[in-house]
C-alpha cells in the first residue's frame, strides 16, 4: 500500500514542477517527448507486426495432382523413314507396326496419280532399255569370244608350223619377224583385247539394270 501511494505523489510533484516551470522549459520538455515518441513508436509497431502468423486446419485425406507442362517432339527409337518417288494414294499396306522387313519385301501398294504414272512409265522404259543393252552386250561378248578363239587357233597353227618353229619346239626368232607371222599374232591379240573389253561392257549394263528402282520393274 505504501508503494502504490508513493507513485501518485511523485507524479503530482512532477506535474506541479512542470506547471511552475518557465515557458521555454515546458517547450523543450514537450519537444523531447514528441521526438522520443516519433522515434520509438514505429519500432514498437513494426516489432508487433513481424510476429509470425499461423493458420491451422484439420488434417484430412485427399488426392494430390501434379501437372507437368512441356513442349517438343516425341520420337521413337529404331525407326526409319521410307521414301519413294511414286506419288499417289496408298491403297494397301502389307506390314504391321514393329514388323522387320528386308530389301525387296513388298510393304505397300500405291494408286498412282498422273505424275506418278508418268514417272513409272519412264522408269519402266529405262529398265527395258537397260535390259536390252545387257542382252546386246552378252551377244557381242559371245561373238567376240568365238572370233578370239578362231584367231587364236589360226595363230597357234602358224606359230607351231615348221616355218616359225624349230625342230626342237623352240620358236624360230628369225622367221617370226616376217609380216605374215606378225599379222597373225596381231589379229589374235586384237580379238583378245576386244573380248576382255566386252566383259567390262556387260558389267556396266548389269549395274544399269540393278540401279532401276525395284518397285518400278514390274
Amino acid at each position: 500500500m505504501k508503494l502504490s501511494r508513493s507513485i501518485p505523489n511523485k507524479f503530482t510533484a512532477i506535474l506541479k514542477w512542470f506547471i511552475r516551470s518557465p515557458f521555454l522549459t515546458k517547450l523543450i520538455i514537450l519537444a523531447v517527448i514528441l521526438v522520443a515518441g516519433w522515434f520509438f513508436t514505429p519500432k514498437f509497431l513494426s516489432s508487433k507486426s513481424k510476429q509470425p502468423q499461423y493458420q491451422t486446419t484439420q488434417a484430412e485425406k485427399g488426392t494430390l495432382t501434379v501437372v507437368v507442362t512441356a513442349s517438343g517432339q516425341v520420337s521413337q527409337a529404331n525407326s526409319a523413314t521410307v521414301d519413294t518417288q511414286a506419288s499417289g494414294v496408298v491403297s494397301k499396306v502389307y506390314v504391321e507396326n514393329g514388323q522387320k522387313v528386308k530389301t525387296g519385301d513388298k510393304i505397300a501398294e500405291i494408286d498412282l496419280d498422273l505424275v506418278g504414272k508418268q514417272r513409272a512409265a519412264a522408269a519402266w522404259s529405262s529398265y527395258q532399255s537397260a535390259k536390252n543393252s545387257l542382252e546386246n552386250a552378252r551377244i557381242n561378248y559371245y561373238a567376240l569370244q568365238s572370233d578370239m578363239l578362231t584367231k587364236w587357233k589360226t595363230f597357234m597353227d602358224t606359230a607351231q608350223s615348221s616355218t616359225y618353229q624349230n625342230a626342237d619346239g623352240s620358236p624360230n626368232t628369225t622367221t617370226r619377224q616376217l609380216p605374215q607371222y606378225v599379222s597373225t599374232n596381231d589379229d589374235w591379240l586384237f580379238t583378245e583385247a576386244k573380248y576382255k573389253q566386252q566383259a567390262n561392257v556387260i558389267s556396266q549394263a548389269q549395274t544399269a539394270v540393278i540401279n532401276v528402282p525395284y518397285h518400278q520393274r514390274s
